[in-house]
């Protein structure tokens, strides 16, 4: 990853943006959507730069660029399509430590600017670090479609909603609980039909509802790896990972898998390194169980053979004694391919045999 994704806070912030032509308009079109004090400098202006330097939505400046006008900007765009000047704006910005985006050269840019999916305050940028833009339009495209224009809104509610939750469930598993029900239960449908004071009625039930639940427990999943390829992780396994507040693993599940998981997500290793001896299965067991005792959701990662993940099984059982709900995600392709490959034989030699 050579570009660090990054969100900047653009309120009351000054961006200047060198050149009035079309390429600068649409950059201008895209910093609207911001909060930022958007300046604008060039000698000439398209009619919509006007437009929106008259509707006072922008500032400009009609002249030529001047190595000052870039003072104390928190971004600057270069759109001139005059290397010489395009070029005058990166080394001036590279000076004073500013991100800086020269249109269409590359070797001149700080930053550069991602397709962007806007359902604010929902944003997703989406970057192939300048390689494909338009496979980055067409994953844009994806996104788009699939979510509703008005996805924002859950976020917005939630946030008028979070501290009220906060203050009344002070179980942090309980409180976890919630907010999972209430991203896919009766209160969303409601605010994406804009039935926002139907959908406080309902959170206001659901909030009850948790207070009655005061000693929340967490689950177990036992969820399988396979061989490690993440590629053959199931859609199962990777919901659990999202879900997962602690992941429990040993150093030979490959790192790639746990790109599925939450970056909060604690993670205790269990041994089977190198230079480490293996964690007896009784102390694994009781590790798991303290975490989801205390209302963790527990991802017990599993990696290795059939006969090693039969056994992990097993040694799940003593939890359900504790009220520990438990539940197996098998890897797929666990079974090694030699494996396969000989029972493919055999069956090809018995129909051979059956046939003949």
């Amino acid at each position: 990853m050579r570009y660090f994704p990054i969100f900047i806070d653009t309120l009351n912030q000054k961006v200047v943006v060198i050149g009035g032509g079309e390429t600068a308009t649409q950059k201008v079109r895209l910093l609207l959507k911001t909060d930022a004090r958007v300046i604008v400098i060039a000698p000439v202006l398209t009619a919509e730069l006007k437009g929106f330097a008259a509707a006072d939505r922008i500032t400009t400046i009609n002249r030529n660029f001047k190595p000052s006008d870039l003072n104390s900007a928190r971004l600057i765009y270069a759109a001139t399509g005059n290397r010489v000047v395009d070029y005058a704006v990166s080394d001036t910005a590279h000076k004073l430590n500013i991100p800086v985006n020269v249109v269409d050269r590359p070797d001149a840019c700080s930053f550069i600017t991602p397709a962007i999916v806007d359902r604010s305050p929902v944003v997703i940028a989406i970057s192939t670090e300048g390689a494909a833009p338009v496979l980055a339009r067409e994953i844009k495209s994806k996104l788009e479609a699939t979510l509703p224009m008005n996805f924002g809104a859950l976020a917005r509610f939630a946030a008028k909603l979070r501290p009220i939750v906060a203050r009344h469930i002070q179980n942090t598993g309980t409180r976890r609980q919630f907010w999972q029900r209430f991203f896919k239960g009766p209160a969303r449908n409601l605010i994406l039909q804009g039935r926002e004071n139907d959908a406080w009625k309902v959170s206001g039930k659901e909030i009850a509802a948790s207070l009655e639940d005061t000693n929340a427990t967490g689950r177990v999943s036992l969820v399988g790896v396979g061989p490690g390829d993440p590629d053959l992780l199931t859609l199962k396994a990777q919901r659990l990972l999202q879900e997962a507040d602690v992941i429990v693993l040993d150093g030979l599940v490959n790192a790639e898998i746990l790109e599925f998981s939450r970056r909060d997500a604690r993670r205790i290793y269990v041994g089977k390194t190198a230079d480490k001896a293996s964690i007896r299965q009784s102390r694994i067991i009781a590790v798991v169980a303290q975490e989801a005792l205390a209302g963790s959701n527990v991802v017990r990662l599993q990696g290795g053979d059939d006969l090693h993940f039969a056994r992990d099984i097993e040694a799940l059982k003593p939890l359900s004694q504790l009220g520990i709900e438990t539940e197996v995600v098998p890897g797929v392709g666990s079974q090694p391919l030699g494996s396969i490959k000989m029972q493919s034989t055999r069956l090809r030699t018995q129909a051979v045999t059956t046939e003949g």
